[in-house]
């Protein structure tokens, strides 16, 4: 410090300032001013390079909008630039803590700050009304199926919305024929930032009934830092493995498999350069991997096509097709992710390509916000020939769920308590009733779209609708929608 500073200059070495001098703090106040005065004298960057020149360890406060550029916060990682689905590159603080054993690391930006404070628990009415146990947040997309942004207890944020299961307890019911086997064809894991929904999470939610297996459906989540951008999709595989290994070693007898079945993404408009792609993800999980599921949810009302994934048309553009021919060759299927009005496409899809079979989602997702929000009948009207059309095509099964999401207008988030299991079937009904005569109960199956349908019921309830839904099927019948569809079109082994 002698050598780096002027010591007269600071007066620290004046024996005037000895701390044991009893006049010591009234001469170290006397000499403040003027040694903030001199200290203003040079720069930080002078006075870093002094301290750096003769080795003596420094570092410098900053303002807040400075610490993003300080070459020490860069190398340590201190700060980091992600993507943003609507705002391009955002830089961000980086993982505070420093684990060697354990990485850490940010797998995604931010919401932007619209998205995290906008209200939309109601997306028919301009104003939104205020709600003590049950909060729905966030701007309608394109993708409700998926989350771009909790834990089975507390507050959670599930789809992009946030719930507390204090609400969801308003409504309990026991579990009907809890011995019936069931395959959950159709959910979803994910971690991100105040946004959990792991294997602990699912076991919990399936706990009452008999869920032998589950098929986990790709979420936009646990993709790779880096590496070439088309191959990043298989971290998200590599992940859901790792789960599927951990619940096959913890599960005993008589409980749940959880993902048994894996379907992944692909960009399919890569042509046959989504060759590598595909061949990644059956390499992440060679007895597991199934199929692809390339969303195509699209409407022209434009808080749905906002955060589209894919353009308008995508089943029908030439470079889709080009990477869609692949899915043959590796035995993959194709979920079928769109919204009512673009049936036509899929149909078209479906009829060029027999030999690939693909998975509707979600009943073809009937819409009912925006535009077509209080139309729930007319919706039904146009919705309904659309899915005759569709189970025309022998490829095509359904999955029959995936209904109450927000995006499908019924408003059960709105409600001061979750619906029971006949008042959700007093609503889908119609809805479910149709989807299995015009497909048969042997290419149907029944799905959970968990955590997303989360939002407005139980586990428990959910899956009790179904069951008094078939109750007057033959015992065959029921077994298919449950159980054997599933088995079946993704290929699992009897557990």
């Amino acid at each position: 410090m002698r050598t780096a500073l002027d010591t007269d200059f600071l007066g620290a070495f004046d024996p005037e300032f000895n701390p044991t001098d009893p006049e010591w703090r009234a001469n170290a106040r006397a000499r403040v001013a003027e040694i903030e005065e001199q200290v203003r004298a040079r720069t930080t960057e002078e006075w870093e390079q002094i301290f750096t020149e003769n080795e003596v360890p420094n570092g410098s406060l900053n303002f807040p909008e400075e610490m993003a550029d300080r070459p020490q916060v860069i190398a340590n990682g201190g700060i980091v630039e992600l993507e943003h689905d609507l705002s391009g590159p955002q830089r961000q603080v980086g993982p505070v803590l420093k684990m060697s054993a354990t990485p850490l690391w940010r797998r995604r930006a931010p919401r932007l700050r619209w998205a995290a404070t906008r209200m939309r628990c109601c997306p028919r009415r301009a104003t939104v009304p205020k709600r003590s146990r049950h909060c729905a947040r966030a701007a309608l997309s394109s993708d409700p199926d998926s989350s771009r942004e909790g834990s089975s207890s507390g507050d959670q944020a599930i789809g992009g919305f946030e719930m507390t299961s204090d609400w969801l307890a308003l409504t309990k019911e026991a579990p009907l024929e809890p011995e019936l086997p069931i395959i959950d064809p159709h959910h979803h894991l994910w971690e991100r930032a105040g946004n959990v929904y792991m294997l602990d999470d699912l076991v919990a939610d399936v706990s009452e009934h008999n869920v032998r297996q589950t098929v986990f459906i790709e979420c936009t989540s646990m993709y790779r830092e880096d590496g070439p951008e088309e191959l990043r999709v298989v971290g998200e595989t590599e992940f859901v493995e790792r789960v599927a290994e951990e619940s096959a070693a913890r599960a005993h007898p008589g409980e749940v498999r959880a993902c048994t079945g894996i379907v992944g993404t692909a960009d399919l408009t890569l042509g046959d350069a989504v060759v590598p792609v595909l061949e990644a993800q059956l390499a992440a999980s060679p007895t597991r991997f199934r199929g692809i599921r390339h969303r195509a949810a699209w409407d022209a009302y434009p808080e749905l096509n906002a955060r589209a994934t894919s353009p308008e048309h995508v089943l029908l553009d030439p470079k889709f097709r080009e990477g869609y021919a692949h899915l043959e060759r590796y035995n993959m299927t194709f979920e079928g992710w769109l919204f009512h009005p673009q049936t036509k496409e899929l149909v078209d899809l479906a009829r060029a390509f027999p030999n690939t079979t693909i998975i509707l989602n979600h009943l073809a997702g009937p819409l009912g916000v925006g535009p077509y929000a209080g139309r729930q009948n007319d919706v039904f009207k146009a919705w309904r020939p659309a899915i005759t059309e569709l189970a025309s095509c022998p490829n095509i099964v359904a999955k029959v769920g995936g209904i109450q999401m927000q995006v499908n207008g019924f408003g059960w988030d709105e409600r001061k308590q979750p619906p029971t299991s006949d008042e959700l079937l007093e609503v889908n009904r119609r809805w479910y009733e149709h989807t299995i005569e015009v497909f048969g109960p042997e290419r149907c199956m029944f799905e959970s779209n968990f955590p997303v349908d989360k939002l407005s019921c139980g586990y428990t309830v959910l899956w009790n609708q179904f069951k008094k839904l078939s109750a007057g099927f033959s015992v065959s019948e029921r077994a298919s929608m449950f159980h054997d569809t599933a088995a079946r079109v993704y290929r699992l082994e009897t557990i």
